[in-house]
């Protein structure tokens, strides 16, 4: 699936080179200007030249996916989040791309235009971050109904008392 020399200078790649590849059109073919990339991305003008400066790196794993389906990546986000410098991010992104690929690779398999391929896999990858951020808000919710479980205990206890009373 992934070419692992094209991996490796990937790896290394900074978030400024890999913007310019973008704007060359080194993965899709087609050059664009900065105008444009910044439009498919929602982001103005100026901040593509920051990027292409080395000035930026966008902080939002939304920016970066949007970034990378500008690329031309949109199905190996892992590629924009190791050129922002990213590593963790990238790696989940890896392992959640390696749980989705039978079900990416029947869609590639399909006799399906290549438009409705990267729509397809494009849903994919949003159920698997819809699924991810109802994981962590449920996280999030079970330590908080721990940490008031463990208030209240010691509440009952007389060992904490409210800021409040």
């Amino acid at each position: 699936m992934r070419d692992t020399a094209d991996d490796a200078q990937l790896a290394s790649t900074t978030w400024a080179a890999y913007v310019d590849a973008a704007l060359k059109g080194t993965w899709t073919g087609v050059k664009v200007t900065r105008a444009v990339f910044a439009s498919r991305v929602g982001v103005a003008r100026g901040t593509v030249q920051e990027w292409v400066a080395g000035r930026q790196v966008p902080d939002t794993y939304e920016k970066i996916r949007k970034v990378a389906e500008a690329a031309g990546h949109g199905h190996e986000v892992w590629r924009a989040l190791r050129a922002a410098g990213k590593e963790q991010e990238a790696q989940r992104e890896i392992d959640a791309t390696a749980a989705d690929a039978e079900t990416i690779r029947m869609i590639e398999q399909s006799n399906a235009s290549p438009q409705a391929k990267h729509d397809l896999i494009q849903m994919v990858h949003r159920r698997r971050l819809q699924d991810e951020v109802r994981q962590r808000e449920e996280a999030q919710r079970d330590e908080a109904r721990r940490r008031e479980e463990i208030r209240l205990l010691l509440r009952a206890q007389g060992l904490y008392a409210d800021d409040e009373e």
